[in-house]
């Protein structure tokens, strides 16, 4: 399959073990981890989103519609609610995501995602990575000359949500109604966005919600993450990092064989950058 089909996953040998120690021919998926968009590596993850999404909000023209997305710019801590707002419902909640490259041995990408170079790539078939409610999408970058662009498409999509929410079905606050409904309309448009340095990625992210997450410490951080199981068969290729100990071709052999999985054994590659950290 060509590469422009495929998305890259980079990650250490430590978690491709991980990805693969649920399989068994009676349960042929991938166990990935999707963890929750605000403790990404980018300190400004959601924060992003949210700027953007308040700048739209304030270039309505129609004084009605402003006036009730304004439950949005009148909320201060809206990353801090929509984090929380998850344990009481999913879709008020940050989103969760899988992160995917469109870059196929990429140096950048090594370093920053695959163990400075001693970890895996892993290529998916885009066509199958589709698990239950989660939501294939390209990232959206906030770059200085796409800005404008951006803000007007959230603009027009805030409009057209504002312009359909109707009243309370219960007895409570319309301004209340509107937050609520609100952290469900932004979250995966947040999880969307990222600050333009990072562009060079050419991310696409597997997005879904999660209520009752589960925890892990990462660098330090109790990290809320959720499970995502995807199909054997989309994995396509298996690649070695450029700095990775090449004792690790054959221990992968192993592995794989150990589970039954010789097709995948016998087709692991090599990097062709040349790098050593």
């Amino acid at each position: 399959m060509n590469d422009e089909y495929q998305l890259y996953h980079y990650t250490s040998l430590e978690v491709v073990k991980c990805i693969f120690d649920g399989y068994t021919p009676e349960t042929p998926y991938l166990t990935f981890w999707a963890t929750n968009c605000a403790y990404m590596n980018d300190p400004r993850e959601i924060s992003e989103g949210i700027d953007l999404i308040k700048d739209a909000i304030e270039n309505i023209s129609c004084p009605i519609l402003k006036d009730r997305a304004k439950v949005i710019l009148d909320c201060e801590n809206l990353k801090d609610m929509m984090l929380i707002g998850s344990a009481i419902s999913s879709n008020l909640g940050i989103a969760y995501a899988i992160s995917f490259s469109r870059n196929c041995d990429n140096i950048n990408m090594w370093r920053m995602y695959g163990n400075e170079g001693r970890g895996v790539v892993l290529g998916l078939d885009h066509n199958q990575i589709k698990s239950e409610n989660c939501d294939l999408s390209d990232c959206i970058y906030n770059c200085e000359k796409d800005y404008d662009s951006i803000v007007n498409t959230i603009q027009e999509g805030m409009e057209l949500f504002f312009s359909k929410l109707g009243q309370p079905p219960f007895d409570i606050p319309q301004r209340d109604y509107d937050l609520v409904r609100s952290l469900e309309a932004i979250g995966v448009i947040a999880a969307r966005i990222k600050n333009g340095i990072y562009s060079y990625e050419k991310e696409t992210r597997l997005i879904t919600n999660c209520k009752t997450p589960k925890f892990r410490v990462i660098n330090d951080i109790l990290t809320p993450y959720t499970i995502i199981k995807l199909p054997l068969d989309s994995l396509k290729s298996i690649t070695i990092g450029p700095d990775c100990d090449k004792r690790n071709i054959n221990t992968l052999r192993l592995f794989f064989m150990s589970k039954g999985l010789r097709h995948l054994a016998d087709n692991i590659i090599e990097s062709e950058i040349p790098y050593r950290n």
